[in-house]
């Protein structure tokens, strides 16, 4: 339950702060329906040269974010506290999967196709940084499988990658994980 209410608020809160037009769209469907884009002045900065076609196509909306939140459960760790990515931070991820060869590399190194199936924030409820051990379910995988995590800090647009494979009880282990942070698990 908790972790629903955190998933709401934090849709809310993508909302309010991913879509400035917010109190004047029609609906919150609207809203949650509109897709978001990676900003182009972090594209720029990383040396993007980001097409119409490719902007639209790695595109999410905040529902899309919402739903890939949904799909991971994070074990209890002390003061770390799992939400919903902004839909313009996983817009950046899908760009870094088009576009950066070091990302792609690992991607397929691990067998995978470039696919986000979760995405969610880690942060500390005491506002402290910290690095921590993780376990994380993600619906959709089987122990065995190897997944690509990309994950970034607050206020750093690098995609820092770690490769990770499903153990037997269905967990994904990253050990020493900078909280807080974005991750995003890659098949």
């Amino acid at each position: 339950m908790k972790k629903l209410v955190s998933l709401t608020t934090a849709a809310l809160v993508l909302v309010a702060t991913a879509m400035p037009v917010f109190a004047a769209s029609p609906s919150t469907a609207t809203v949650m329906d509109t897709a978001v884009s990676a900003s182009t002045s972090v594209a720029a900065a990383k040396g993007y040269a980001v097409s119409p076609a490719e902007a639209a196509a790695t595109a999410t909306t905040p529902a899309q974010a919402v739903t890939l939140a949904t799909t991971s459960t994070v074990d209890p760790v002390g003061d770390v506290v799992e939400i919903a990515t902004s839909p313009a931070v996983i817009a950046m991820a899908k760009l870094d999967i088009l576009k950066n060869a070091d990302v792609q590399s690992t991607i397929i190194k691990n067998g995978g196709s470039g696919v986000i199936v979760s995405s969610a924030m880690l942060t500390n409820q005491s506002g402290k940084s910290s690095r921590r051990n993780v376990r994380v379910k993600v619906a959709g995988t089987v122990p065995g499988d190897k997944v690509t995590i990309i994950y970034y800090l607050p206020g750093d647009p690098t995609p820092r990658t770690r490769t990770a494979t499903v153990r037997s009880n269905g967990k994904i282990h990253l050990n020493n994980l900078p909280v807080p942070c974005v991750y995003n698990v890659v098949r």
